[in-house]
């Protein structure tokens, strides 16, 4: 049988992908009814896996609840009734509690679970999120709650209030000294109120200078917010410094005023070494910290090691004075062999160890560890930051409270760090990262050798020669052919000998850094040419801080051609 004609208003299609003669394929598409997707019925968006781990427990407790709830309503409101109706009225209840869990909650328990794990999560972040506000508070309520305790269990020393009272105040002192050390730091958000005044290197196009102020005006920002967080967790650890030396003091007076009445007693002695110590190790800390603070340069490591200088003072103390004193009868008998004696004795242990403070506990912990053939660890190695110039002992110990311990760490940590927390100029740290990124990219050898073949101090100057000597955008091959072009048209002069060729330029200066050939060399440079932290380096070594309200406007952006928009544009005219 013949098959049917088709329509006359449709053309035939052959029932091949070979195309009709005469006929378009676009015409043949435009015609062709756009095919159509039908979506198959029920289908659903894939529910995720979930426990029902969480969803069977609430299940569970929930089933018992409703059944012990029933077992106890029967039991105390008729506690005559039948045997059989406790039972069937805690299966009624189970039955209403499932019932309910099914047809009202709309959905899956595990689902609904989720959703409140999902909240009580956020609840939790919320909390962590505000918790720190209230640190210095609490603490504040357990020394009153000490000081209030201490006062009442001194009675039986003095009745009369203000003997109490003058103890329990010069031992609280050591709290509210140091909450107004940190207080007296509170100045350090002025550098907070700074911006920066960008500016660029020479020849940088308007595209360029766009994304460097904006990479530069981030990362102030980022670390200038960090910053103001640094000194509310400065407060928070001033006052734990504060808590810790305080609580300890009170602990001491009433052990030695109220629990110990003579000085044959061990605890009286060892309370009388922990005092000492604890005041002598809080006096040394807090002349430090004012000392810091008249700088504006304190931080919450600061306040955080001196509270572990006092824990360890303590222990140190409370150990050394059961080992070496003893009290007058027992320093009779030479058998016992003890070192001090008395309150005497007592007061030298605890100032010797305050003013030796973690030597002790290392020594002690050496001692110990030798005795029981136990390996000590072996010491770390030194900081490699005494190559860098301008940097002195004391400046590498304020470097290692912000964990730059190597010139590896100081070439890569944000320069804004170091500005907000330090109270170093902008110009003085972009030449201590400056160096420290040299030594991190070339080498502490390389970076000598430029130092003396080239007098390149950092990593800036070392960009500048390595644009100058292989270009923009230069590569080891075009190096190879001949001499490289910039972008305004100008060969690219490399300082050489009368009569010598690029090729022996190159040459050269490959054997001046010790590369094997020319190709080595110019791949190394190539690097320094698109490093981008030298980049955002020279950028902040090229600004200046200034204040916010002061109305100063950024560099201004001069107008260059369209075709130096790009990073080949940096390479400044050779006619300038």
């Amino acid at each position: 049988m013949p098959d049917p004609a088709p329509p006359a208003d449709s053309p035939v299609s052959p029932p091949t992908l070979r195309h009709v003669p005469g006929k378009s394929t676009e015409a043949a598409q435009h015609k062709a009814p756009p095919p159509r997707i039908a979506e198959a019925e029920g289908s659903t968006r894939p529910a995720e896996a979930r426990s029902p781990v969480l969803g069977g427990l609430a299940v569970a407790l929930l089933v018992i609840a409703a059944y012990a709830g029933a077992v106890v309503f029967f039991r105390f409101v008729a506690p005559n009734r039948p045997p059989y109706v406790a039972e069937v009225g805690s299966g009624i209840a189970v039955g209403i509690v499932v019932f309910f869990m099914h047809a009202l909650l709309g959905g899956p328990l595990t689902e609904t679970m989720q959703t409140g794990e999902e909240r009580f999560r956020a609840l939790l972040g919320f909390i962590a999120l505000i918790a720190p506000s209230f640190v210095r508070w609490i603490i504040f309520a357990c020394l009153g709650g000490m000081l209030v305790v201490a006062y009442q269990d001194l009675l039986e020393w003095d009745p009369s209030p203000i003997a109490r009272l003058r103890v329990l105040g010069a031992a609280a002192m050591p709290a509210i000294l140091a909450v107004c050390s940190a207080m007296l730091v509170e100045r350090r958000f002025a550098r907070g109120d700074f911006r920066l005044k960008v500016g660029y290197a020479p020849g940088t196009g308007v595209r360029d200078r766009m994304e460097l102020r904006e990479k530069v005006e981030r990362m102030w920002a980022y670390e200038n917010e960090l910053m103001r967080e640094s000194v509310q967790r400065m407060a928070r650890h001033a006052a734990i410094f504060g808590f810790i030396a305080s609580a300890i003091l009170i602990a001491c007076a009433v052990i030695l005023l109220r629990y110990a009445r003579s000085e044959n007693e061990l605890r009286h002695l060892v309370a009388l070494g922990v005092g000492a110590a604890c005041t002598v190790s809080f006096t040394l800390n807090l002349g430090q910290i004012l000392f810091r603070s008249a700088s504006n340069d304190s931080t919450a490591r600061m306040m955080a090691f001196a509270a572990r200088t006092l824990l360890i003072v303590s222990v140190a103390t409370v150990f050394l004075g059961v080992a070496l004193l003893s009290g007058p009868e027992e320093a009779s008998s030479a058998e016992k062999g003890y070192l001090f004696q008395g309150y005497k004795g007592a007061l030298i242990v605890g100032v010797a160890v305050a003013l030796l403070g973690e030597r002790v506990l290392r020594a002690v912990t050496d001692r110990a560890a030798s005795m029981l053939g136990v390996g000590t660890a072996a010491p770390m190695r030194g900081s490699d930051l005494g190559i860098i110039d301008g940097l002195n002992e004391e400046d590498v110990a304020r470097l290692a409270e912000e964990r730059i311990d190597s010139a590896h760490a100081l070439a890569f940590m944000p320069t804004p760090r170091i500005f907000f927390n330090t109270t170093y100029s902008l110009q003085r740290i972009c030449d201590w990262q400056d160096q420290a990124l040299l030594i991190a990219r070339v080498g502490r050898t390389n970076a000598q050798l430029l130092r003396e073949q080239y007098l390149v101090r950092g990593a800036i100057a070392a960009r500048q020669i390595a644009r100058e000597i292989v270009g923009p955008a230069r590569s080891a091959i075009s190096a190879l052919r001949g001499p490289a072009e910039s972008i305004s048209g100008d060969a690219i002069s490399i300082p050489s000998e009368a009569h010598e060729d690029e090729q022996a330029r190159l040459r050269a200066l490959a054997k001046a850094l010790g590369f094997t050939g020319i190709n080595q060399a110019v791949l190394g440079l190539r690097c320094l040419v698109d490093d981008e932290e030298i980049e955002r380096l020279e950028v902040f070594s090229r600004s200046v801080p200034v204040w916010k309200d002061a109305g100063v406007e950024h560099v201004r952006d001069d107008a260059s051609p369209p075709g130096n928009e790009g990073r080949a544009s940096r390479l400044p005219p050779r006619g300038d």
